[in-house]
């Protein structure tokens, strides 16, 4: 059986997903140029000939996976509520922190930055921009929200400033784990977890969202006033 030959940006992908599952399973120190050679059955050299050197790799990652984020908030942001009632804006927000949570906390993004930061190599200009694509798209939904319910526009350094507060926060939640809900005095458990992402969605929700979208759908309708 002859085998086909992969593409470079097959190779690529492939890499990438073989170290994913290892930053996964064993967080940054598990990933190791030769091990995932042998992982995807290719040359230690076809590695290096791609990214470099394991840092090269490491960015590389962290690339992969805020293009991926990008992706799927756009996807939330622009198809959840069209159509359907029972979805509001508010429930997008808790969404979409959702997918944050799970690429940094879960996915071990979060550990890997916090790894290339202490590392003592100067990553400014490797780092410089990574998320602000999804900024640019995440305000241009703020604006468009704050149109449709009459408000002025927010100004771009807020959306901004949001998404630094949700990446310093899932950064210290994926180097704490539990023991942060276990200092004041809560179970150290997922449900815990769960029930604070909402809380954080909510807590954002009154600031991101204009005032009549942050509690109910964007379609319902208004109770009159009572005199």
């Amino acid at each position: 059986m002859i085998r086909r030959r992969r593409t470079a940006e097959e190779a690529r992908r492939l890499i990438l997903e073989t170290a994913e599952k290892r930053l996964i399973s064993g967080g940054p120190e598990a990933i190791r140029l030769q091990d995932i050679a042998a992982d995807v059955g290719i040359a230690h050299a076809v590695i290096s000939h791609h990214f470099g050197n394991r840092e090269g790799l490491m960015e590389a990652l962290t690339r992969y996976a805020s293009n991926r984020l990008q992706e799927a908030v756009t996807r939330v942001l622009a198809t959840e509520g069209v159509g359907n009632p029972a979805n509001n804006r508010l429930e997008q927000i808790q969404h979409a922190i959702e997918l944050a949570a799970r690429e940094i906390v879960d996915q071990g993004y979060g550990r890997l930055w916090a790894w290339l930061i202490v590392s003592g190599r100067d990553w400014r200009t490797q780092v410089e921009g990574m998320f602000s694509g999804l900024a640019r798209i995440a305000h241009a939904f703020r604006v468009q929200w704050s149109v449709e319910d009459g408000q002025p526009p927010p100004d771009l350094d807020d959306t901004r400033f949001w998404m630094i507060m949700g990446l310093r926060v899932f950064i210290g939640e994926a180097l704490s784990g539990p023991y942060a809900q276990l200092s004041v005095g809560l179970p150290g458990d997922e449900a815990t977890e769960h029930k604070f992402r909402l809380w954080l969605s909510r807590f954002a929700a009154t600031h991101y969202l204009p005032p009549s979208l942050r509690t109910k759908p964007k379609n319902a309708r208004r109770r009159p006033a009572t005199k």
